[in-house]
């Protein structure tokens, strides 16, 4: 599974064949959506969203493994092939810049990367990292920090490396570990999913997705709309009110760049612009 940028909860549908979208409600799963469904595909197993807006998702063939691969569905909803190098792709994520494919392989016991080409698929892939363990578990989720830092789960627990591979640490997990994920109030928690439990850890930095954030500055906005304006974002999953001289509001959460934080935010600026008559909207890093 994997957040999206517009809030919505992606997952990759083994049994279906399918890339699905969720809205996420107060009680649960909402508003399912297919986005992609091909029953040539083996059994879809993880996904992430690039920064602009792209999915990529793996596809391992456990009866022909000639089969697997990693897969490219591209905004306009055409999906096709883009790496075949892999035994068993598993856990997936693009860098923060979108630049960069990481994949893990649970059969090849190592992590791969791929730098991301202007059309969204990629160009030749390297092993990354393949650490010097006995430790024979099978890779599988990864994430990023702030700083780029990936942390990969298999052969011991969560491995911590730069992000061009060079270690920098083992987190010993005695289980199984299967994912791994940044959450929590200021993204600074680290969950590890594990065979029956999920770890929780501490950190000093925050998860890729708190990195930067948007703050959207209102122009034109008529000081007798800003009650229903600070409600707006009050009731938004995504944005915050921050208090000040002016109206403005910030992305909560963050994207890794200043174009792809925007990306996020074009439905709710064209929703103001119409509702208040906004006539300008500013946007910096916050």
């Amino acid at each position: 599974m994997f957040l999206a940028h517009d809030g919505r909860l992606l997952g990759a549908q083994s049994s279906g064949h399918r890339v699905i979208s969720y809205g996420v409600g107060p009680s649960g799963l909402i508003d399912p959506k297919v986005l992609l469904e091909d029953k040539s595909l083996s059994q879809p197993n993880d996904l992430c969203e690039a920064p602009n807006g792209d999915i990529y998702f793996t596809d391992p063939d456990g009866k022909n493994p000639k089969n697997s691969g990693v897969y490219l569905l591209a905004k306009n909803g055409k999906s096709k092939k883009i790496i075949t190098d892999l035994v068993s792709p598993n856990g997936i994520k693009t860098s923060r810049d979108g630049r960069t494919l990481y994949v893990s392989d649970s059969e090849q016991k190592l992590w791969r990367s791929y730098p991301i080409l202007g059309d969204g698929s990629v160009g030749p892939g390297k092993t990354i990292f393949e650490p010097k363990t006995e430790n024979k578990a099978s890779p599988d989720g990864l994430t990023l920090d702030e700083r780029g830092n990936l942390y990969f789960t298999g052969r011991g627990g969560v491995w911590v490396t730069d992000a061009d591979g060079k270690e920098l640490g083992l987190i010993e997990i005695p289980e199984f570990a299967s994912n791994v994920a940044f959450g929590g109030a200021d993204g600074k928690t680290l969950f590890i999913t594990c065979d029956k439990k999920v770890y929780s850890l501490a950190m000093t930095v925050r998860g890729a997705e708190w990195r930067t954030g948007i703050r959207i500055g209102m122009i034109g906005l008529d000081t007798s709309h800003v009650p229903a304006f600070t409600k707006l974002l009050n009731d938004s999953k995504d944005l915050k009110h921050v208090p000040g001289g002016k109206v403005v509001a910030a992305f909560k959460g963050g994207s890794p760049d200043l174009h792809s934080s925007a990306s996020r935010v074009d439905g709710f600026t064209k929703q103001i612009k119409e509702q208040f008559g906004v006539k300008k909207i500013g946007r910096a890093h916050v």
